[in-house]
């Protein structure tokens, strides 16, 4: 499946594990365009946290406040990819 990214916006994310979060627009063959919330988050190295399960565990119980960020901004979020380094 080819997936065309249409176009990018950075936003100011406060979270301590997100390193850079921003919008894109994603398109799909036979798909409409999905809103993609992208949150590139600090190795578990670079922060104060240690073991998988805490790191995790933080981040996921804070997706519901990213988003309100980000749709607060103006931007709708369909789905949330998180990138780890």
């Amino acid at each position: 499946m080819l997936n065309l990214e249409r176009y990018q916006a950075n936003l100011n994310a406060a979270h301590p594990l997100v390193r850079k979060a921003y919008m894109k627009s994603e398109a799909s063959l036979g798909k409409r365009d999905e809103h993609v919330l992208v949150l590139d988050t600090y190795s578990e190295e670079e922060t104060e946290f240690r073991g998988f399960d805490t790191y995790l565990y933080d981040l996921v119980t804070d997706l519901q406040n990213l988003k309100d960020q980000a749709e607060r901004d103006g931007f709708s979020v369909e789905r949330i990819d998180i990138r780890t380094h």
